[in-house]
């Protein structure tokens, strides 16, 4: 059966989607990929990194406007959501801890500057010159939060020449989306580039009831960005990059996926996947803004310096329909102010023999977030539990990463970061009479409260060598080692809970072949995965405890190949064996009340699936002397993927196949085209995260007190036609 995937997808040949360039380019060869993975300008082929480099271009063209919209076509990337937070997982790393005294485990950079939150870079992706999904732990160049990789999103900039655009498009849930950008150079020393972003629908889930907010799974977005550059003198560069983000939407569905939950036994209505039953003005509205600054001197040929200074500011009032129906059982409401200031300098030398980077980093943030859970069915009188928590928290960091090369074809890789980490959190727990919670005017009754200092501290390093024996072989080796602080659950007053750190070993191999028509880009690795952070439910609250140890294996391999003038096909497979290797963890209680410890030794890691695969084509052709067709179509297949460390059938997702395709008429010279296009276009019925509830069950059922599984419905078909003009 796997053979048989493999075969489809790999004759398909897709991973990352490459659209097909205008007919008059040069089809000779693949075109070079530079990317900045390694905070230097570079060939992708020539870093010894596993990296997934998917352009702006692309991103727009197939409607792809969020990290969810790339995690299906990028090998080892895997995305959920809930409680309107975002979850990362890279090769089974990841987190779905929510909280102001929690972290990620795969680190976010916008424009260079580290970013907190997922969330807040979550529908950043307009206008961007590409993105970059960097694989495995990158301790030592970019530190804090980066156990699993990066991903790293950078902005189009000015550029040389004056360059306008606007792209609409209208498809399925009566979705309109224009996006707009403007820009050049004003004079030899300035430039400035305006883009914005505007999304709206009425959602992809069709609320039955007329008492709700009667808009639900939708959005509303409107983006702005503006990026200012000024090329001082032949040595000095400044840009600046200032956003503004709103985004207003009716919140989340979700949906019962068993008959233990209070609300199934109070009545409510079944639904059908699409449909819900929503009783209340549910609402997730929050902004985001902030700037990054870059200064670049070249103070030598060889040796530069950079600075990136960058604040961001997050703001969110949240009101969800915990258990997903017309009764009303419970709600979560939440709110939360975040500020964040990071500080990076470095030097970086670049010569024939070395090249190096040597710097600094620090970060100032501040989180404060409060939780509501109104508690109605099955009481006498409603009532709100609450949790406020604050938690600042500042980061201080020294690096070096060099490589130096003992012959021209063979380089020795050798790095070091050393972080420290401290937080202050104090978190209150109370009740508030009614369940207008947070948003009422009630006042909280406090019954609790934790106020703790702590601190964490790592050593980093990474080596490696490199083995360049012409242009286009590269073959390297490389052992890392990736550190994630501690942290505390804003939820509930448990005591802090341990970092998570991980040794990570790879191998691997970038090659161009065929005069560069071909390229095939592979690695296998093995990681030893200590400490994990993991939460689960526990008698209504939320619980997180460090698993003991995990062991991860698995391979890669990417392919793209220029098949014929006009025709790129590219392709992926990926495989992963990421399983707990001792895990004792609290699941429900036991016949007597006490808590039940369940051994889940040898499940899988939650977001792991064992196999991805990808598959497509991209086609380009004139049919005039004036136009040109376009032509993609992309596949792509996930094994089953486990949403909790029990691997439970219900709370899991997949097998899963995704079709995507699109087609395009345009004008020969690229400046403009209509398309048409589609997602998942087998309509195919699945989840973006599956949680348990104890708040929302029935225990005269769930005698365990396991919790009621709920789903969140991912979107299903859609359909669109897309306008371009370029000017």
């Amino acid at each position: 059966m796997i053979r048989s995937r493999f075969t489809l997808f790999v004759s398909l040949l897709s991973s990352t989607p490459v659209l097909a360039q205008p007919a008059t380019q040069d089809d000779a060869a693949l075109s070079e990929i530079v990317v900045t993975a390694q905070k230097r300008v570079e060939n992708l082929q020539d870093v010894p990194v596993a990296v997934t480099s998917v352009s702006g271009e692309d991103l727009a063209a197939l409607e792809k406007g969020t990290i969810e919209s790339i995690a299906q076509q990028t090998p080892g990337l895997s995305f959920s959501r809930a409680g309107g937070q975002s979850f990362i997982y890279l090769r089974g790393i990841g987190s779905d801890i929510q909280g102001s005294a929690s972290d990620p485990s795969v680190a976010l950079n916008i424009d260079g500057a580290y970013v907190g939150r997922f969330e807040l870079g979550a529908t950043q992706f307009f206008d961007l010159d590409r993105v970059e999904v960097l694989r495995g732990p990158q301790g030592t160049l970019y530190g804090r939060n980066a156990t699993g990789g990066v991903i790293n999103m950078i902005s189009r900039g000015p550029g040389s020449e004056f360059d306008a655009r606007v792209r609409a498009s209208y498809s399925s849930f009566k979705r309109r989306e224009v996006e707009a950008a403007v820009g050049g150079p004003l004079n030899d020393m300035f430039g400035v580039r305006l883009a914005m972003r505007y999304s709206k629908d009425k959602g992809f889930t069709d609320d039955l009831d007329p008492r709700g907010s009667n808009r639900i799974d939708d959005q509303d977005i409107f983006a702005l960005r503006g990026t200012f550059a000024v090329n001082a003198s032949d040595a000095i560069d400044l840009k600046l990059v200032v956003d503004h983000t709103r985004s207003k939407n009716g919140n989340t569905s979700v949906f019962p996926l068993d008959n233990i939950g209070l609300a199934q036994t109070r009545g409510a209505v079944p639904t059908k996947f699409g449909q819900t039953r929503n009783d209340l003005d549910t609402f997730d509205h929050w902004t985001t803004s902030g700037f990054v600054g870059q200064a670049g001197v070249s103070l030598t040929p060889e040796l530069t310096f950079t600075s990136i200074t960058a604040l961001r500011r997050f703001n969110q009032r949240f009101l969800f329909n915990t258990d997903g129906t017309e009764i009303d059982i419970t709600r979560t409401q939440f709110k939360r102010n975040y500020r964040s200031f990071t500080q990076e300098a470095r030097f970086n030398w670049d010569s024939e023999r070395l090249r190096a980077v040597v710097g600094g980093f620090y970060l100032d943030e501040d989180n404060k977030g409060t939780l509501g859970l109104p508690r109605i069915g099955g009481v006498a009188v409603p009532t709100t539990f609450v949790f406020p928590a604050r938690t600042k928290t500042k980061s201080y960091a020294a690096f070096a990463d060099a490589t130096f090369y003992i012959t021209p074809k063979v380089g020795i890789i050798a790095g070091i970061r050393y972080s420290k980490d401290k937080k202050d959190d104090r978190t209150l727990r109370g009740s508030i009479a009614g369940a207008d919670g947070i948003f009422g005017t009630n006042p909280l009754v406090l019954n609790g409260s934790r106020n703790v200092k702590d601190q964490w501290d790592a050593w980093t390093p990474r080596f490696g060598i490199e083995f360049k024996p012409n242009r286009d072989l590269l073959f390297y080796a490389t052992a890392s080692r990736g550190f994630k602080s501690g942290g505390l659950n804003s939820y509930d007053l448990n005591a802090p809970f341990d970092p998570e750190t991980i040794w990570a070993y790879e191998a691997g191999a970038k090659t161009e072949l065929l005069d560069r028509r071909l390229r095939l880009n592979g690695s296998v690795f093995h990681y030893d995965y200590s400490d994990l952070q993991v939460s689960t439910f526990l008698n209504g609250f939320t619980v997180v405890t460090n698993a003991a140890s995990a062991k991860i294996d698995g391979g890669e391999l990417e392919a793209a190949v220029r098949a014929a003038r006009g025709l790129t096909l590219t392709g992926s497979v990926g495989y992963l064996d990421a399983k707990y290797r001792d895990f004792l963890t609290p699941f429900g209680v036991n016949p007597n009340g006490t808590t039940r410890i369940i051994d889940v030794s040898g499940n899988r890691l939650r977001n792991a699936p064992e196999w991805k695969l990808g598959g497509g084509i991209d086609y380009d052709a004139p049919i005039s002397d004036t136009l040109a067709i376009h032509a993609s179509a992309q596949a792509s297949h996930t094994s089953r993927t486990f949403f909790s460390q029990f691997n439970e059938n219900v709370a899991s997702n997949g097998p899963l196949t995704l079709i995507d395709a699109r087609l395009g008429l345009g004008s020969l010279d690229g400046r403009w085209e209509v398309a048409l296009f589609g997602k998942n276009l087998t309509d195919e019925e699945y989840l973006a995260n599956v949680v348990r509830f104890t708040s929302t069950t029935d225990f005269a059922k769930d005698t365990a007190r396991i919790g009621n599984a709920l789903g969140y419905p991912a979107p299903g078909r859609q359909i669109g036609v897309q306008v371009r003009f370029d000017f």
